[in-house]
């Protein structure tokens, strides 16, 4: 039996099978191997003065995969539903847009990749209004119409499911001024790389 070391996460020092383990590594602590105190659990501390730890868990297959940590050491977890990848936001601005004209927003599928499209903005200070279409690039499909009716508006369709996009694949933001006057016109498409 390990000895429990009081802390401010739940640490579990040993496992119940061939699930999960957490090898909690104690500086400055006693060894006493009678009692689950062993030089192993001890934290490695570099010539700088900063503290390691290995943590890892086990997958079903008995396979170790290491927890991944960002530069600061915030770990950070993500539930077995939810897609591993990149996280993409890529805005758009059509300046001085005259009267009537249109400005189109492109986001092509990098290769070797699929994006889950969630969500697309369109924000403007006048009227306008914008076509929301995807899919193969000359042969879009259109998803629906965003329209603007002025005073700094902002208008936005979310998928209640992600469309899924394939490499070379496009999104595309039509966007018209239908006001009295030049203005930007602001989209931002968001979605996942995976």
């Amino acid at each position: 039996m390990s000895t429990q070391i009081e802390s401010g996460v739940p640490v579990r020092t040993n496992a119940d099978g061939n699930d999960e383990k957490l090898h909690a590594k104690i500086v400055g602590h006693a060894t006493n191997p009678a009692v689950g105190q062993v030089a192993e659990f001890q934290q490695l501390i570099d010539s700088a003065g900063n503290a390691h730890a290995l943590s890892h868990g086990r997958d079903a297959g008995g396979t170790t995969h290491p927890i991944l940590t960002d530069a600061s050491g915030r770990v950070f977890i993500v539930p077995a539903d939810e897609a591993v990848g990149i996280d993409v936001h890529d805005p758009h601005q059509a300046a001085d847009v005259v009267r009537n004209a249109t400005s189109t927003h492109t986001y092509t599928v990098p290769a070797l990749k699929t994006l889950k499209l969630k969500q697309i903005i369109v924000m403007a200070s006048g009227a306008c209004h914008a076509e929301i279409l995807a899919g193969d690039d000359g042969s879009e499909v259109s998803y629906g119409w965003l329209f603007l009716r002025g005073g700094g508006a902002k208008e936005e369709i979310v998928f209640a499911r992600t469309l899924d996009l394939t490499a070379a694949q496009v999104v595309k933001i039509v966007k018209k001024n239908v006001d009295q006057q030049t203005q930007d016109l602001h989209s931002l498409v968001i979605g996942h790389l995976e």
